[in-house]
C-alpha cells in the first residue's frame, strides 16, 4: 500500500474517532458516582488557614520531593530505599511509597514542633519593639504587608483533540517555553543541575502550569507508544527543571490517559474520564514472545514514570487501563486501597469492588467505550483511591485546591501565547491534511493539492508540456513539505515513506525534461 494511502487511512480513522469520541465514547459509560466537591473534601481545605493552618501543618511529617511537590503525613517506615508516609486525600487515608531518590527533604513534625514552640509569640515583648537592630533586619513581612511577589500565578493552558495528531512534540515544547517566559523564574542550577537553568525554588511552589486535558487518540498499539514519546517533555520540566506541572483531567482517552501519571498532581473535572480505549493485548505481529516483550517494554517505561510522579502503589490500576485481561478489585482497608489483579473469591472476604474484569467469555463487553474490560477511572474512584488529588471544574477550583484562595493571576486564553501555539498548530495539522490526503479514500475526500495535481492535462505541444511539468513540480514539492514539517503528527513512517514516493516521482519528471531536451 503506498505510504500515502496508509496516510489517508491513519487520517480517516483519527477523524472517526474524533466524531465517535464526542458523541458516543463516555456518554455511554456508567454514571460516576456523586464526587464530593465541597471545600471540607478539599485537600487544600483540610490545611486550613492562619492558625488553624499553622497547627494543622505543625502536626504532620512533610516529604519535600525533588518534583517540588510536598507531601504531608504521617511517615510510617523509612529505610535507605524508600519512605512510606499516609496521607489524607479528600478525606480517606492513602499509604503512599516513595523512593529515597525522588526525596529532596524530611521534616519530621516534632521537629517543627519544637522550632514552633521556641519561636516568639505574635504578642510577645519582642515583636512589640523590643528586637535588636539585627533582628529587625530579618523579619518577614507581616500578613497585613504581603510581598509584592506574594500572588500565584497559574499558567493554564488546555490540550484539546486527537492525542499525538493535533496534540504533538511542538505544542508540548511551546507550553514550557512560552511558561518560561511569562514566569522570568529560571536560575542556574547547582550539583547534578550544575550548568543548567531551573526553577528558583522561592517561586516553585507559586508559579504553576495548570495542563488540561480534553483528549483521546485513535484505538491501537500506536498510540500507547505515542504518549510514550510526549511524556517526558514533561517530566523533564518536572523532575529536571523542578517545574511544578498539574493535570486537569477532563478527558483523557487510549494513549493519553498514561500522560498525567508523570505528575505529582492531578485533578478531575466533575465528569472527567481517564483510561479506556486502549488496549495492548489487542496488539499482534504474528509473534507472540515478540508481542510480550514489546508489551513488557512498554509497561516498564509506564510505571516508571508512574513511580516518578509518585503513584507506585498503583500500579496495579494503570496496569487495568492497558490490559483486557487484567482483574482489577479493590477494598479500602483502613483509608488505604487495596488491590486484588484477579476475581475476588469467598476466601478473600467482603467488600470488594471490581473496577476492571478479564473481559473474557461471559465478561467481554459490546462495546470498547462502555463496560470494565478495560479501567476508565471517573473523578469519583480516581480521588478516593488517591491517584487524583481532587475535583476542579472552574480554574477558581484549582487555585482553591492548591490552597492560593483568591490570591492568584491566571496566564489563560488570549493573553497565553502557549495556548495561541496550541491552536495555530492544531489548525495547521488539519489545514495540511486537507490538502495531502490522496484520492482513493472512502472516508475522506482527496486533498486539494492532490487533485489540482490530477488535472493537469499533459499538454498539447512541447511548451505546454514543458509548463505543465513545472505545475507538478511546483505542487509535489508542496506536499513534500507539508508531509515533512508535519511528520511528528502523521507519524515519521508514513510521512517518510511519502516523501520517499514523492522523490520517485520528482525524479521522473526531471528524467522526463531531459528526455525533451534531448530532442530538441
Amino acid at each position: 500500500m503506498p505510504a500515502w494511502t496508509q496516510l489517508a487511512h491513519r487520517s480517516a480513522s483519527a477523524l472517526r474517532t474524533l466524531l465517535l469520541t464526542l458523541s458516543v465514547s463516555f456518554l455511554c459509560a456508567a454514571p460516576a458516582l456523586a464526587a464530593d466537591t465541597s471545600p471540607a473534601a478539599s485537600k487544600s481545605a483540610a490545611k486550613g488557614t492562619g492558625t488553624e493552618k499553622d497547627a494543622a501543618s505543625a502536626a504532620l511529617d512533610e516529604v519535600v520531593l525533588k518534583s517540588g511537590r510536598v507531601v504531608q503525613g504521617k511517615i510510617l517506615e523509612e529505610n535507605d530505599r524508600e519512605i512510606k508516609i499516609r496521607i489524607s486525600v479528600s478525606g480517606i487515608e492513602a499509604v503512599t511509597t516513595y523512593p529515597k531518590s525522588d526525596v529532596l527533604e524530611i521534616k519530621r513534625a516534632a521537629l517543627k514542633e519544637a522550632v514552633a514552640s521556641n519561636a516568639p509569640a505574635k504578642d510577645s515583648p519582642l515583636k512589640a519593639g523590643n528586637e535588636s537592630k539585627d533582628e529587625k533586619k530579618t523579619d518577614a513581612p507581616s500578613a497585613d504587608a504581603p510581598a509584592p511577589d506574594d500572588q500565584a500565578i497559574l499558567f493554564v493552558v488546555e490540550l484539546e483533540g486527537r492525542f499525538g495528531l493535533d496534540i504533538s512534540e511542538t505544542p508540548m515544547k511551546a507550553i514550557f517555553e512560552e511558561a518560561d517566559k511569562a514566569f522570568n523564574d529560571l536560575v542556574p542550577g547547582t550539583g547534578v543541575n550544575e550548568g543548567k537553568k531551573v526553577v528558583d525554588p522561592s517561586k516553585r511552589d507559586r508559579h504553576v502550569i495548570v495542563i488540561k486535558l480534553n483528549t483521546f487518540s485513535q484505538p491501537g498499539f500506536g498510540s500507547v507508544f505515542r504518549s510514550e514519546e510526549l511524556a517526558p517533555i514533561a517530566e523533564e520540566q518536572i523532575i529536571d527543571r523542578g517545574r511544578r506541572v498539574v493535570f486537569w483531567v477532563e478527558l483523557a482517552g487510549g494513549g493519553a490517559a498514561f500522560l498525567p501519571w508523570v505528575s505529582p498532581e492531578i485533578y478531575f473535572t466533575s465528569d472527567g474520564k481517564l483510561g479506556g480505549i486502549t488496549d495492548l493485548d489487542a496488539f499482534s505481529s504474528g509473534d507472540h514472545m515478540v508481542d510480550e516483550k514489546l508489551i513488557s517494554a512498554f509497561l516498564g517505561h509506564a510505571e516508571g514514570f508512574a513511580i516518578k510522579g509518585g503513584y507506585g502503589d498503583h500500579i496495579p490500576a494503570l496496569r487495568a487501563m492497558l490490559r483486557t485481561q487484567v482483574w482489577l478489585a479493590v477494598r479500602m482497608e483502613g483509608g488505604k486501597p487495596n488491590y486484588l489483579m484477579r476475581q475476588p473469591t469467598k476466601e478473600d472476604g467482603e467488600g470488594w469492588t471490581i473496577l476492571s474484569d478479564d473481559g473474557k467469555d461471559k465478561n467481554k463487553d459490546t462495546s470498547a467505550l462502555k463496560g470494565n474490560d478495560l479501567l476508565i477511572l471517573e473523578a469519583d474512584w480516581a480521588s478516593k483511591l488517591g491517584i487524583s488529588d481532587g475535583v476542579a471544574d472552574s480554574v477558581d477550583d484549582i487555585a482553591f485546591r492548591l490552597g492560593f484562595g483568591k490570591n492568584y493571576k491566571a496566564i489563560e486564553k488570549k493573553e497565553n501565547r502557549a495556548q495561541r501555539a496550541v491552536d495555530d498548530w492544531k489548525k495547521a495539522v488539519s489545514d495540511a491534511l486537507r490538502q495531502i490526503v490522496p484520492p482513493g479514500n472512502p472516508s475522506l475526500p482527496p486533498g486539494k493539492l492532490w487533485v489540482e495535481f490530477s488535472e493537469i492535462p499533459q499538454g498539447s505541444d512541447a511548451d505546454e508540456v514543458k509548463r505543465n511539468r513545472g505545475r507538478k513540480v511546483s505542487i509535489l514539492k508542496q506536499i513534500r513539505a507539508l508531509a515533512s514539517r508535519f511528520a511528528e503528527s502523521i507519524g515519521p513512517g508514513a510521512a517518510n515513506g511519502m516523501i520517499s514516493q514523492i522523490d520517485t516521482m520528482l525524479a521522473q519528471l526531471q528524467l522526463e525534461a531531459e528526455q525533451q531536451n534531448n530532442r530538441r
